[in-house]
């Protein structure tokens, strides 16, 4: 599974996690002001805007400077927080903008076997990545407080 994959499974996993657990999605992989918003949802009184982040490890191997949550550098953040801006005006939602940071960890590619590997090189063709999910870490208010 190519890096691409990876992050294309990561943002469908996160997605179906968001809607289990009662987010409205109304944009996935969105373009504002020449950024990229993986996923924005609604939920209660929240627009929430979700950087997904992807790894092929296993949670407890990611200390403070390997989770994915870390590769969203403080530059990162202002260009999400420069889009989220500018599509909240777009939309004049009345709702209070939160940032999320949503973690996946799949399988990594050591411990999937040659079989799997080909059936996800074969739904990769079509736009279908495959990869078991291990974990979802969904951080809210990801840039808001971060706990080291």
């Amino acid at each position: 599974m190519d890096k691409a994959q990876v992050g294309k499974r990561g943002e469908q996993a996160a997605a179906r996690y968001l809607k289990l657990h009662g987010y409205d999605i109304l944009e996935r992989n969105l373009h504002v002001s020449h950024q990229e918003i993986d996923i924005v949802a609604r939920n209660r009184d929240c627009i929430v805007f979700v950087e997904v982040k992807t790894r092929t490890i296993h949670p407890e191997e990611a200390d403070r400077y390997s989770t994915p949550a870390a590769a969203v550098t403080v530059q990162k953040q202002q260009y999400l927080l420069k889009a989220a801006s500018q599509y909240i005006a777009q939309h004049r939602y009345a709702l209070q903008p939160r940032m999320d940071v949503i973690e996946v960890y799949l399988v990594p590619d050591q411990e999937t076997s040659a079989l799997q590997k080909c059936f996800e090189r074969l739904t990769g063709i079509f736009g279908i990545p495959q990869r078991k999910i291990l974990h979802i870490n969904h951080i809210e208010n990801a840039f808001g407080y971060r706990r080291y």
